[in-house]
């Protein structure tokens, strides 16, 4: 939880306090390579931290081609 720490405080510094309870809100897990972090159509209900490494956000065409609209890199607070 160091790298999320730094990357909130770098945006606006917080108490001690204040990140303990923000960091009860997360759940560490692990992407592999082709899992998803959220299904198009699904509902998000979610964000996510990205420690480190790339994740890929894109669209499929009517035909069934990827279109790739963003790569996001950590450390970053994702969505969709």
């Amino acid at each position: 939880m160091k790298k999320f720490k730094t990357y909130i405080n770098n945006i606006t510094p917080v108490k001690e306090e204040t990140f303990e309870e923000l960091q009860m809100c997360f759940n560490p897990i692990q992407l592999l390579k082709n899992e998803f972090f959220v299904r198009e159509g699904a509902y998000a209900g979610q964000i996510g931290f990205l420690k480190e490494g790339i994740v890929r956000a894109f669209f499929l065409t009517p035909d069934g081609k990827e279109y790739s609209k963003q790569f996001f890199v950590g450390p970053l607070i994702i969505g969709a």
